[in-house]
């Protein structure tokens, strides 16, 4: 077998879930709280002119961007963690899947 070494590494991967799980409550508790219900929740006033409306209009448009956008980093964050740990659930599994694969490899370039 080739020098290649491959391991899965459970506190590796507790680490950065918790790296995740920081980050999505960070992200919760600051910008998605504050657009949700604190100071950013209201519009700044652009007055009643045309373009105070066509700045208003822009601002609407982009605080929605922001909370999409939010909202899927959000998201992606819980998959992350999901696919994590069900990763360590299929640990063994996938570690005797990888050898194979690794044998596999290392057979066809032997030829």
């Amino acid at each position: 077998m080739s020098g290649l070494h491959r391991e899965l590494d459970p506190a590796a991967i507790a680490r950065f879930q918790t790296l995740l799980e920081e980050s999505q409550q960070k992200l919760e508790s600051g910008a998605i709280s504050s657009l949700r219900s604190g100071r950013l929740q209201h519009a700044p006033a652009f007055g009643l002119t045309d373009p105070g409306a066509a700045r208003a209009g822009e601002y609407r448009q982009a605080a929605e961007i922001v909370w999409n956008d939010l909202q899927g980093m959000k998201n992606t964050l819980g998959r992350l963690r999901s696919g994590l740990d069900e990763a360590l659930a299929r640990h063994s599994e996938s570690e005797a899947a990888n050898v194979e694969e690794l044998r596999t490899a290392d057979s066809q370039r032997e030829r």
